[in-house]
């Protein structure tokens, strides 16, 4: 029988190296990213370099051009919204889900430049999925989102970090590391823990759980990915890939603020299998044991597009 006969593949090498949507990566995230992003004539010089760096590095940096006193004015909106705080970081407390009473944090959450940059670097219409604003430095210690909300298909899944006022080394900036989005996806079952119950109460087992996943990305550090910081003037926005290692730097001067708002956003029309596609939050989640604490999109409707919000 004649080998030509027997393998028949669906796709062929050419064409794995020439369409991005023969994988369930994000195009930047392909093995094949930096040969896909520079053989699309549909794209300008500019957008080859933001996706190239954004393939390479797993974030990059944008000036939103927000109106004169968007920012100030936006963290007067908090002072009617609801604040809580983390467990492992009890000191710094932090407004979630405060575009439910905020205009302004919805605009931003909605910025057209945000979803337009993230349409161009995942070729997917970017759903934004929640927020959280901060006033003091969160000094929370490096950790990968994925570990708190991810997708399968993997990788489907973008942070937005957003300056509100200048930041320098002294006010608890925030920092990330350069290539630390091709790790391995690290959930609790990767470290031999089943996943706790959720309770973001101090003590117990889930934060023995946390605590231990962070001396875990210590670990990582010592591989020497390599440090940046937002040292800059409020107005930018750093995007970041899912699995990018980031956290809080430490608050130098104890006088000073560190006002600036992280937006997650999920992707509509993922590819994947069937059921296979989900969005869902790790930490509270057995992956080995198909267990998903899955995440209710439409309660996180920051878009509308379930249900109008009246202000």
């Amino acid at each position: 029988m004649n080998n030509n006969q027997i393998h028949k593949p669906l796709h062929t090498k050419e064409e794995f190296l020439t369409n991005p949507e023969l994988t369930s990566y994000p195009w930047t995230m392909s093995p094949f990213a930096e040969k896909l992003i520079n053989s699309d004539k549909t794209l300008t010089n500019k957008e080859k370099e933001l996706c190239l760096t954004f393939a390479k590095d797993g974030f990059v940096i944008i000036d939103l051009d927000l109106p004169e006193n968007f920012e100030e004015d936006l963290v007067k909106s908090l002072d009617e919204c609801p604040g809580d705080s983390y467990f492992y970081n009890p000191q710094t407390v932090r407004y979630f889900e405060a575009w439910k009473y905020s205009k302004h944090v919805r605009q931003l959450a909605a910025n057209k430049k945000i979803l337009d940059t993230l349409k161009l670097l995942y070729r997917r219409e970017a759903v934004p999925f929640q927020t959280i604003n901060f006033i003091s430095p969160s000094e929370q210690d490096v950790h990968s989102d994925t570990l708190h909300f991810h997708t399968t298909p993997n990788h489907w899944m973008a942070g937005v970090w957003t300056a509100l006022e200048p930041m320098d080394e002294e006010n608890g900036t925030l920092r990330y590391f350069k290539g630390s989005h091709k790790l391995p996806i690290t959930e609790f079952h990767n470290l031999n823990m089943i996943a706790p119950k959720w309770s973001h109460k101090a003590g117990g087992y889930e934060q023995e759980s946390y605590d231990t996943y962070e001396e875990y990305v210590k670990a990582l550090m010592t591989l020497g990915y390599e440090e940046h910081k937002y040292i800059g003037p409020k107005g930018k926005a750093i995007i970041w890939s899912a699995n990018v290692l980031h956290g809080g730097s430490p608050l130098l001067d104890r006088t000073r603020t560190r006002k600036a708002q992280a937006t997650h956003y999920y992707f509509k029309d993922m590819p994947g299998i069937g059921k296979d596609q989900r969005y869902y939050c790790p930490m509270y989640s057995n992956e080995s044991l198909g267990e998903y604490s899955l995440k209710k999109v439409d309660e996180k409707d920051i878009l509308g597009l379930h249900k109008k919000l009246d202000y």
